[in-house]
């Protein structure tokens, strides 16, 4: 595995001719007089500071103090990168990523990694690197690339350090794209680790999510697909999270953001389902949600989720054959994970006598 050990002070001797030159001439800079310079001992402390320290650098009693010195350590390579005019070594751009991204600066974080993925042929080796850019993707809900990148480092080093890190949020980006298969088996992953995770403290903050997601919604000419994603999961947020779900009791502003989700995209399963599960956990409205559930399952016919919830409904209004079609087809996704206990529901309703219909029927084309 390679890693970017390169220091301030390697990276200070690698730009070294630029500045001899400038003292030959003994003419000063302002750019030299504007950004500090490190010293030994601080340039020492640097040593090992990558991604892997993200979350947990805080939690150190001199936290504060290595929150200035990383910032004096920015703004000493953004020197050297103006002062290099071009010519730098990339495992500087690395660096420089490791340190936004301990500062929490994701727009710098991601832009430094992209000049050192650019920059660097085999950056598929810096484990640390992958690490830190999956950490900026999954920060930006960019859950595609960040669950390859996080892949990309158990498969180069399947010892890193933060791995439970790693199945814990390939875990949960898993489980929002309804792969529950895999949710599980990151989650039991994480669950035998027994080094410590910071992903609670760390992910927390959900408002300042919701003013990222609200902000992006202002911005012009936002494609189709993005503006619908971006919905869904601000709507999604808003029943999920506790916190966001408190000032929102009834669900209007969840519903509204989902069906302006799917106004932008129709064909979405998903917001269909997810838009189900809020008129009937969070408004009580059964024939509403039982409606959702059906678009959800035309669309998309191996959303088992859908198919359990909408059998569910139907077994509630007293639809019994319908509510076991629902099951059956459940138990006939991929990402179905207690066909067992679907199966067991199944021959229970098969021997209970059909009660009268509670609810006006409601019924979808169930393929069996």
């Amino acid at each position: 595995m390679k890693s970017s050990g390169v220091s301030p002070a390697a990276a200070a001797r690698s730009l070294c001719a630029a500045d001899d030159e400038k003292m030959a001439s003994g003419k000063a800079t302002e750019i030299e007089e504007d950004f500090p310079k490190l010293t030994a001992q601080e340039e020492q402390s640097l040593v090992g500071a990558d991604s892997s320290l993200f979350g947990f650098h805080g939690l150190q009693e001199d936290g504060a103090r290595t929150k200035a010195l990383l910032m004096k350590a920015v703004s000493c390579y953004d020197g050297l990168i103006l002062k290099a005019e071009g010519k730098v070594d990339p495992d500087i751009f690395c660096r420089l990523g490791h340190f936004n991204l301990l500062l929490e600066d994701y727009p710098k974080a991601l832009s430094a990694y992209q000049r050192y993925f650019s920059l660097q042929s085999d950056y598929w080796k810096n484990a640390a690197f992958l690490y830190g850019l999956g950490m900026v993707y999954f920060h930006y809900s960019a859950f595609q690339w960040a669950i390859k990148a996080f892949q990309e480092v158990l498969y180069i080093d399947p010892t890193f350090s933060r791995a439970k890190e790693i199945h814990l949020r390939l875990g949960l980006m898993f489980k929002v794209n309804t792969d529950y298969e895999s949710s599980v088996k990151h989650f039991q992953l994480a669950l035998i680790d027994s080094n410590l995770c910071t992903l609670s403290k760390a992910e927390s903050k959900y408002l300042s999510a919701k003013e990222a997601y609200e902000s992006l919604l202002q911005s012009q000419d936002l494609p189709a697909q993005v503006k619908a994603t971006t919905l869904q999961q601000l709507g999604w947020m808003h029943h999920t999270v506790e916190q966001l779900r408190e000032k929102d009791a009834k669900g209007c502003y969840a519903i509204q953001c989902l069906q302006k989700s799917l106004e932008a995209d129709p064909n979405s399963g998903q917001s269909w389902y997810l838009l189900g599960s809020v008129l009937y956990q969070q408004q009580n409205q059964p024939m509403d949600a039982l409606q959702a559930y059906i678009c959800a399952v035309q669309l998309d016919h191996s959303h088992a989720a859908a198919w359990m919830d909408l059998g569910t409904l139907y077994e509630s209004c007293g639809q019994l054959q319908d509510a076991m079609k629902c099951y059956i087809n459940a138990t006939r996704s991929k990402a179905c994970l207690n066909s067992a206990a679907l199966a067991q529901r199944i021959k229970l309703l098969q021997v209970e006598p059909l009660p009268p219909t509670s609810r006006p029927v409601v019924r979808c084309c169930l393929v069996v």
